[in-house]
């Protein structure tokens, strides 16, 4: 699965917010985009997610750009879980997972044995089923949040795509649905790109840290590599100290009052 930017640029009233960004995602590949707030973070995945147009550069998906693409056809390749999901309607928590289906269903049909077990595999998975007939509108924001990250994950797609699908969650909630956004790395090459603004969760799950700052990437590389004090204080502005934890099995930062 190629999928690219190649020198990508936006602005906002003459403000330039991403400023030439070329980056390539591999199949495989858990990527973590950090940076501070302002950045141009979001912006650049509503370019990868074709929400947005670039005023220049392009994405490229499957060695086509990506918009020549109808949304339906990126639907099933492309799934995203947005920082914040408003809906006004009075859908049922299970028709809002059933959404996630609707790219691989024909039109003018209706979901399949297949897809209910798809969806009930989710649901259960994301701790939802519990409440399936629940109406949307009435759950809080973290329960609305897993709901949404099953819907995404029912969509079955090769590319994922997380707008700080956490910020919403209790620690618990946030590890495991991570980790189950993370077990589709493996076992099925899928890419996963995550805006992650707690830079020790990044450091966890991600194998690739993009840092971003004033709409350019400030550095990037396996996580390994440029996770040091060095590009958190270029990016930024704090001291920190950083060390490998045998516990978490990765890399932490730990700050300064």
């Amino acid at each position: 699965m190629e999928y690219k930017a190649e020198n990508i640029s936006f602005s906002y009233a003459r403000k330039k917010i991403i400023d030439n960004i070329s980056m390539k995602f591999e199949p495989a590949m858990f990527y973590g985009i950090v940076g501070p707030t302002g950045c141009g973070k979001t912006t650049f995945m509503d370019i990868l997610l074709q929400y947005k147009k670039p005023e220049s550069g392009k994405i490229i998906l499957n060695k086509q750009n990506l918009l020549k693409y109808k949304k339906k056809e990126i639907a099933k390749q492309i799934a995203l879980v947005p920082q914040n999901y408003v809906i006004n309607f009075p859908f049922t928590v299970k028709e809002v997972v059933i959404m996630g289906r609707y790219p691989h269903i024909s039109r003018f049909s209706t979901p399949d044995t297949d897809d209910f077990k798809t969806v009930h595999y989710f649901m259960e998975k994301t701790e939802t089923l519990k409440f399936k007939n629940r109406l949307v509108t009435q759950l809080s924001g973290g329960e609305r949040q897993r709901v949404v990250f099953a819907r995404a994950l029912c969509q079955n797609t090769p590319i994922l795509c997380l707008d700080e699908a956490t910020s919403n969650l209790d620690m618990r909630h946030s590890i495991e649905l991570l980790n189950i956004a993370a077990s589709g790395v493996k076992s099925k090459s899928r890419t996963i790109i995550a805006i992650i603004q707690d830079i020790n969760l990044a450091a966890m799950f991600c194998d690739h840290i993009i840092f971003m700052k004033n709409g350019k990437i400030a550095a990037q590389g396996k996580t390994a590599d440029v996770l040091n004090e060095n590009n958190i204080k270029k990016v930024f502005g704090v001291n920190t100290k950083i060390y490998f934890d045998k516990y978490s099995n990765s890399k932490q930062v730990v700050f300064k009052k």
